[in-house]
């Protein structure tokens, strides 16, 4: 009898358990998202109505759906979306409105995953009328100059991609709008301006002053430098070498200087300074460009007596860490294309002055103490910005 009502008892679950779920099944069956088949069935016939040029019919479906799904906090187009179909219907309040709301917008969700390829076939439809689209908003009366210059930015980024014009476009906005309420869209939605980077090899001449003490000792004098510049947007390193002779105006005996040989007027001290320069653009255009510096490196003033492996037995007034402030300014004298099977790279010549001081930290012959200052002329070849 026990055993009889244990099967019982589990044959009365198991008929029980087919009931829920057979209720469940039918359930599930029968259940409709109404806003998601809204949401599905609205966005192809959006893509439809666009390949069929009713535009009048896209608006309207557009903002019924975005009315729907904002009483449900979400929404059926992504941001990307929301741009471009605002651009296709040509209504530019929805599109300025979406640029000056770009964080609140962006934060809403997604009602549903997006199944379709919608966003490739607006952006493509955009892409192509991009020209017409800007020249139909420039011409629209009710727009400020400030509407206009951001939807010239958005539209030439659709048309053209990313480019030198897009960037300038882009800095020239920013300069001209600190506070625009569109600031936030074209900072953090646009694409950041790529940097400028530029590649410069320089050859010319260097006049050197001495300064302080060492001037009672040799006459200015020119000599050979060269550079190599790597720019980088506003920052710029910089390997610089300046070389040649110093001739000495005031005879060094050897009783004077403790040395065993004595030094006529007019002999030729060999100079140089090697090192790199730090510095940062403070101000350019197409045409000239002002850099402020640091430079650091080595710098030596020392007789010619022996071979370069005996150098140690040079008399020197310094032979020496150095550091120094400078200017630079480039002014571009011819800009130019260098073209070959697969790309055109950007080119120019310019005329480099560079103006500068150099501090040697320890002299040898301290009754020549001083310091350097000089003025850099050089001819330089741009491979890259300006």
């Amino acid at each position: 009898m026990k055993k009889n009502k244990i099967l019982f008892f589990i044959l009365a679950l198991f008929v029980v358990s087919n009931s829920v779920n057979a209720q469940i099944e039918k359930e599930i069956r029968a259940y409709v998202d109404s806003l998601e088949l809204s949401v599905n069935n609205g966005r192809k016939m959006l893509w439809q109505k666009i390949q069929e040029r009713d535009f009048q019919k896209v608006a309207e479906i557009y903002d019924y759906l975005t009315f729907q799904t904002n009483i449900n906090n979400c929404c059926a187009f992504t941001y990307n979306e929301d741009l471009l179909i605002a651009s296709i219907i040509k209504d530019w309040s929805k599109l300025l409105e979406h640029f000056a709301n770009f964080s609140e917008v962006t934060r809403t969700l997604l009602c549903y995953q997006i199944r379709d390829n919608i966003f490739r076939f607006l952006y493509d439809e955009v892409n192509e009328s991009a020209i017409q689209l800007l020249e139909i908003s420039k011409n629209d009366n009710n727009l400020t100059y400030t509407d206009k210059e951001v939807l010239e930015l958005y539209f030439y980024l659709v048309g053209n991609g990313q480019d030198a014009t897009f960037d300038k476009k882009k800095r020239e906005f920013k300069k001209k709008n600190p506070n625009s309420i569109y600031n936030d869209f074209v900072n953090n939605y646009l694409p950041a301006p790529s940097p400028k980077i530029g590649l410069n090899f320089g050859m010319g001449a260097t006049e050197i002053f001495p300064t302080r003490n060492l001037n009672n000792y040799f006459s200015p004098a020119t000599v050979f430098n060269v550079t190599l510049d790597i720019y980088a947007d506003k920052f710029f390193f910089s390997l610089q070498a300046d070389g040649g002779q110093m001739k000495l105006f005031t005879p060094l005996s050897s009783e004077l200087t403790g040395y065993e040989e004595s030094f006529e007027k007019n002999y030729n001290f060999r100079y140089s300074n090697v090192g790199g320069l730090f510095g940062y653009i403070v101000a350019r255009n197409e045409q000239i460009r002002f850099a402020p510096y640091v430079y650091l490196g080595g710098i030596y003033l020392m007789s010619n007596l022996y071979k370069s492996d005996e150098k140690d037995l040079e008399f020197k007034f310094f032979d020496s860490f150095f550091a120094g402030p400078g200017l630079r300014t480039d002014v571009k004298l011819i800009a130019f294309n260098l073209k070959d099977r697969y790309m055109t790279m950007t080119s120019s010549l310019a005329l480099r002055l560079d103006v500068g001081y150099n501090f040697p930290a320890k002299f040898h012959y301290f009754p020549a103490k001083g310091d350097v200052s000089y003025t850099r002329l050089a001819l330089v070849w741009i491979i890259g910005d300006f």
